[in-house]
């Protein structure tokens, strides 16, 4: 009760402190927790694997070579995320940065989309793949998809944490609504055509909490593998992905009716919806692949 008082009545500043010329924004706070949570998890996910006292090779490789290299490996996906990210959302409001160029570079200023991320991480995974499932003798779309299990609980911990910079940001929050946990939006962030309202529907929240029940559930799932990962009948890559995607998905489609349109119509559809659809079918796909194929890592 106390925290939805304190969101009923604090209007924040997306600004956390200014050292000198410096200035620190909420926004790049909790991104940056976000990342260092999701090392910290995949880190440990794999010391696990490398602790197990059965390792099948091939797993057991994979985990040792991605555990050396996970600092770089991270560092490469985050900013191929934050590129992906901020490409699609600048080409959703292309009108806006084509007047104001230099906006584009502005990210502070929140404008970071998950499809965009994950379009643009999955094609650095792909590749990524490509080249390290040739030392396996695997298909790359094995190792690629033991790297989505591995990664997907770290994203969806993150996008549960980043969504807290939106509220700072005073964006993508939900239409009026005089329900107690609605939160204030100051009147120079507010849509022209709700500006006589003061309280709106706190999206940020509703999503933020979707994803971290979401992740504790693959958390708890992805630590399931200390106990048939490496079993002879066992692991088969695909499992958490899809999991992944789906719940990620239905959850951003039904928080896009209470949210504002600041998304592009396509087919009278919003655009966030649509790209949402698409990967909860995606996730479908690779379920039912998951579920007949007989190989394992």
């Amino acid at each position: 009760m106390a925290i939805i008082n304190i969101l009923h009545t604090y209007e924040p500043s997306p600004i956390l402190m200014t050292l000198g010329p410096i200035t620190i924004y909420w926004y790049g706070l909790f991104y940056t927790i976000s990342i260092v949570l999701g090392y910290w998890l995949v880190s440990s996910t794999l010391k696990r694997i490398l602790a197990t006292h059965y390792p099948l090779p091939t797993t057991h490789s994979a985990a040792l070579r991605l555990t050396a290299r996970l600092p770089e490996f991270t560092f490469a996906l985050v900013v191929v995320g934050l590129i992906g990210a901020r490409l699609y959302h600048v080409l959703n409001e292309w009108q806006y940065y084509w007047a104001h160029p230099l906006q584009i570079f502005a990210i502070w200023n929140g404008g970071l989309a998950i499809h965009g991320a994950l379009i643009a991480g999955l094609i650095f995974l792909w590749l990524y793949s490509k080249r390290q499932a040739t030392s396996y003798k695997l298909p790359a779309t094995s190792y690629l998809l033991w790297l989505a299990d591995l990664l997907s609980p770290a994203i969806l911990l993150g996008q549960a944490i980043g969504r807290w910079g939106n509220y700072f940001n005073q964006e993508l929050f939900g239409y009026p609504t005089t329900l107690p946990w609605g939160i204030p939006i100051s009147p120079a962030n507010r849509p022209p055509e709700f500006e006589q309202f003061t309280y709106f529907h706190p999206t940020f929240l509703y999503e933020s909490l979707w994803d971290f029940v979401g992740a504790i559930i693959l958390i708890i799932w992805l630590s399931r593998w200390r106990h048939y990962k490496l079993q002879a009948t066992s692991y088969k890559p695909g499992l958490i992905f899809p999991i992944y995607l789906i719940w990620m998905s239905f959850g951003r489609i039904s928080i896009e009716f209470f949210r504002i349109n600041t998304s592009p119509l396509v087919f009278g559809w919003k655009l966030s919806v649509l790209m949402s659809m698409i990967f909860v079918l995606i996730g479908i796909k690779i379920g039912f692949l998951h579920k007949s194929s007989h190989g394992v890592l």
